[in-house]
């Protein structure tokens, strides 16, 4: 519903500066989403993941496969 809410208020929006306004508002709404999204998925919090798994892991042990 948000992108035809905003699809819909452009197109009501005669003048030029009113859209390139709009326009601003939602490439900054783009960009927190993005940065949000990059901050999750950073190499620091999927590396310092991948150390502690790799190393608890059962064939790294010496259990084999299942870890029995």
């Amino acid at each position: 519903m948000d992108k035809d809410q905003e699809k819909s208020t452009a197109k009501e929006a005669p003048t030029s500066k009113d859209n390139k306004i709009i326009f601003a508002e939602i490439l900054k709404k783009k960009k927190e989403k993005i940065n949000e999204k990059n901050f999750k998925n950073s190499k620091e919090a999927k590396g310092s993941n991948f150390r502690n798994t790799r190393s608890n892991s059962p064939q790294r042990i010496g259990k084999g496969r299942r870890g029995k």
